[in-house]
């Protein structure tokens, strides 16, 4: 069966991928698709196995969710993953097509401080990162929560995506969960951004941050394929690594 993939979104901070299916095909095909670059490491991983069993050949382009969602629309692939659905105002499929959920994983803050090993982070301080009020490594909101570590005088660098994303929308809803104020909880790049650096797939994400001094970015756990740090989470009280993932305001 030909399959055609888009996705939907997990609670706040976790990036999710679902599958979109158009009807299915009698004779063996190539098949194409593309969108969330989330989900590139194990639809890539996936294809593999099933190009092995079946002889069909499966290529999996990471665009990015907005630009995989607009490829199905277009009819230019056979499937489309992405980390969030159709927008209300965003152009929908003419054709019949099937969601199932594929992958969930976590969301990691990655950093690149000369001198600086652990770095503790809460929603207000990031998000004061992402919206411009805090600018500096030092600044006194970061030094209360990293009293152990050696903060220096210097400017962020924010590194974003500069594209439609799913693992954006994911990272927004975050802070629009948690923080409130700006943050819209909408599928979209980072409108108004003027400071920082951009990327436009999240596998260039740690890349960036890695050969950027004093930089920060958000990244899906799986693609942190670099030596680069990464930040843990204050939840409540506690600290938590973000390997777990990104956490929904504390309810407790």
């Amino acid at each position: 069966m030909r399959r055609t993939l888009v996705s939907a979104v997990a609670a706040a901070a976790v990036s999710a991928s679902l599958f979109a299916a158009a009807p299915a095909q009698a004779a063996e095909v190539d098949i194409t698709g593309s969108g969330s670059s989330f989900a590139y490491n194990f639809l890539n991983k996936c294809a593999t196995q099933y190009q092995a069993k079946t002889g069909n050949k499966v290529s999996y382009a990471a665009t990015g969710s907005g630009a995989g969602r607009k490829a199905l629309v277009a009819k230019t692939v056979d499937f489309a993953a992405s980390d969030s659905p159709y927008g209300s105002s965003e152009a929908k499929p003419t054709h019949a097509v099937t969601y199932a959920p594929v992958i969930g994983g976590a969301i990691a803050m990655v950093f690149n401080i000369d001198g600086v090993k652990d770095l503790n982070l809460d929603a207000a301080t990031i998000g004061g990162i992402f919206d411009g009020s805090i600018t500096k490594w030092n600044d006194p909101k970061l030094v209360a929560l990293n009293k152990k570590a050696k903060l220096p005088d210097a400017t962020i660098t924010p590194v974003y995506r500069s594209t439609n994303s799913g693992t954006t929308q994911n990272f927004q809803e975050y802070l629009n969960e948690n923080v409130g104020g700006i943050w819209p909880n909408a599928n979209q790049a980072w409108a108004g951004m003027k400071t920082g650096a951009n990327v436009s797939v999240s596998s260039d994400m740690a890349y960036k941050v890695k050969t950027t001094a004093n930089s920060i970015g958000y990244v899906d756990l799986s693609d942190v394929d670099v030596k680069v740090g990464k930040a843990a989470i204050k939840v409540g009280k506690r600290f938590s690594f973000i390997g777990h993932g990104l956490q929904s305001k504390d309810h407790s």
